[in-house]
């Protein structure tokens, strides 16, 4: 009776293998979005595997990240991950005028407003806590793949091919399968640049922590904006004086000869996405530091001049094309949004888990075809959404000056439920 058992348990199961057309699924890039990808497909019952480029696993801390609410409801219902035990919150949205329009810190704008921030890195851990390390492959840099019928074949730098029944390019701003799937797609440059740091909130002064309090902290100096929000520390610590600030002025620079400088690191390399900390070269580093000085508030200034800045161009993808067969584009790879809607990892997420809710139960090709489509349409759209209002709110900010605090154009796009 048991071995009868075993043997229709057995036939079921093939069965359900047999009724879904995708089985096996590639992940490029062991980012956010390709954890996202990795995670959602996974719990889908998918065989996932993820190869990432860099060496070893991840290590970069320099970013904050804004989570929407449907983000974090989403990963605490779907993943077990809660990042109330790996995140921030404010209160307030605070605004404080720049000098030489005020002298000290003074608040020319707030209102209520609730914030929840990760770090890059705190984030980054909880995802790949989840997903674990026995799939996530590192010192894999994709280099090309083709479909065969309905199978794809990736390439990598070292020789290696790895097939899948589908393939997940969710390999960040600077795609290589974006690069290959739609040669004609550029990196737009906004005209602007994100000067970034992390500062402990324990290097802080007493008087600068209080005015920082409970806040997202904004200051418009003319023709730049700058953002100062809590995230978490060292080993994720969230307790007030444990965490960091993250740090971020927009600052305009021209493209071309300027740009180009600015982004050529101490050894000369010149770097298309990051000038990494530590690595920019020391005079622009020293008019940076003349500028916060002369330009911001006191307690804004002390959080930018504690740590060694990098740099990072804010750069425009248009939503285009998002699937190719078997091969797909998401995150930043598919498209990228500009920081001021705060909605970028959010997208990539709610795209990972549409993906996964498209394919889960997909017979044959043509379903598969069919639900791959509807998903694209869908999130194209949320992606146009994003880049328009991401362009306007960076338009009023960095060129026309007429951004109004508080004005709801100027507000964040929540990341809508059904989608």
């Amino acid at each position: 009776m048991q071995r009868a058992r075993r043997i229709e348990a057995r036939h079921n199961n093939e069965g359900k293998r047999m009724a879904r057309a995708i089985e096996e699924i590639i992940v490029i890039g062991g980012s956010h979005a390709g954890l996202f990808a990795a995670t959602a497909l996974k719990k889908a019952g998918f065989r996932v595997r993820v190869f990432e480029r860099a060496p070893e696993v991840l290590r970069g801390t320099g970013a904050g990240i804004r989570i929407q609410p449907l983000m974090a409801d989403l990963l605490k219902r779907e993943v077990g991950i809660d990042l109330a035990n790996a995140s921030t919150r404010t209160r307030f949205d605070r605004h404080l005028a720049p000098r030489p329009q005020a002298i000290g810190n003074k608040i020319v704008f707030e209102q209520a407003e609730d914030g929840q921030f990760a770090s890059w890195g705190s984030l980054y851990r909880a995802l790949l806590k989840d997903f674990g390390l026995e799939r996530y492959h590192c010192g894999a840099a994709a280099i090309d793949a083709h479909q065969t019928a309905n199978r794809v074949t990736v390439r990598f730098a070292s020789g290696r091919e790895e097939a899948a029944d589908l393939v997940v390019f969710a390999d960040g701003i600077a795609s290589t399968g974006r690069r290959r799937l739609m040669p004609a797609a550029r990196m737009q440059y906004s005209g602007y640049v994100a000067w970034r740091g992390l500062t402990p909130e324990s290097d802080l002064s007493n008087g600068t922590r209080a005015v920082l309090k409970d806040a997202r902290v904004v200051v418009i100096p003319k023709l730049s904006h700058v953002m100062l929000y809590p995230v978490p520390g060292e080993h994720d610590a969230i307790a007030e004086g444990e965490r960091r600030f993250n740090g971020i002025w927009y600052r305009n620079v021209a493209e071309g000869k300027v740009l180009d400088e600015l982004m050529t690191d101490r050894d000369g390399i010149r770097r298309p996405t990051t000038v990494a900390e530590g690595a920019m070269q020391p005079h622009h580093v020293a008019a940076f530091r003349r500028d916060v000085e002369a330009e911001l508030p006191p307690a804004v200034a002390e959080v930018l001049l504690k740590p060694e800045p990098f740099v990072t161009p804010i750069y425009d993808v248009e939503p285009s094309r998002m699937v190719f067969g078997r091969q797909i584009l998401l995150g930043d790879a598919a498209a990228a949004t500009r920081p001021h809607v705060s909605a970028s990892t959010a997208k990539a997420m709610r795209a990972a888990y549409g993906l996964a809710a498209a394919l889960q139960d997909a017979a044959s090709q043509d379903a598969v075809e069919s639900r791959l489509a509807a998903w694209e349409a869908k999130h194209l759209a949320i992606a146009w959404e994003f880049t328009r209002r991401g362009r306007a709110i960076g338009q009023r900010l960095q060129a026309d000056g007429t951004f109004v605090p508080g004005a709801p154009e100027n507000t964040q796009i929540t990341m809508p439920v059904d989608c």
